[in-house]
């Protein structure tokens, strides 16, 4: 009985901290894998937080309340004049205050003359990466909630007895 309240205790952290979404956060300049043949060996994960924003959305962010914003992972893709392609995964945010971030980086390209190859906004653990790794998170979610609802019925017939 103690293993499951054990368990019930891990499951709740566990609840609590998987309410951040958790995106790829790299880019081809600094690691290959990180391109359009995405690899996740060596990529960093990391769970969105106004840390993993870029510079003009962390200069937004004081608008928002933390625990309202929507976090979402991003991916996009650019090649410069001279026909070198560049990926970018990372967090982002959503909102009606802060505008779509593919049209911002639209902008920012034109700008800098580089061409948009793609961007691709989502929000699921992972999802600007590939989905194995989001398939294996789903898996230990329902193992975990298994386990819990083992817990709660065993203590249920207990409190019965």
């Amino acid at each position: 009985m103690e293993k499951c309240w054990l368990y019930s205790i891990i499951f709740i952290l566990l609840i609590h901290t998987g309410m951040g979404i958790e995106c790829f956060h790299c880019v081809t300049a600094q690691n290959p894998n990180c391109g359009d043949n995405f690899m996740n060996e060596n990529i960093t994960s990391v769970i969105c937080s106004p840390v993993y924003l870029i510079q003009p959305e962390r200069e937004w962010f004081h608008v928002y309340d933390e625990t309202t914003v929507n976090y979402s992972c991003l991916a996009y893709g650019s090649t410069n004049s001279h026909g070198r392609k560049s990926v970018n995964r990372r967090c982002t945010i959503l909102s009606n205050i802060f505008d779509d971030p593919c049209v911002n980086l639209q902008v920012v390209n034109e700008y800098q003359n580089l061409t948009t190859d793609f961007c691709k906004i989502c929000d699921e653990d992972y999802c600007n990466g590939n989905r194995t790794i989001k398939s294996e998170s789903r898996i230990h979610f329902c193992n975990t909630l298994l386990i819990f609802l083992q817990c709660l019925v065993m203590f249920m017939l207990n409190t019965l007895r």
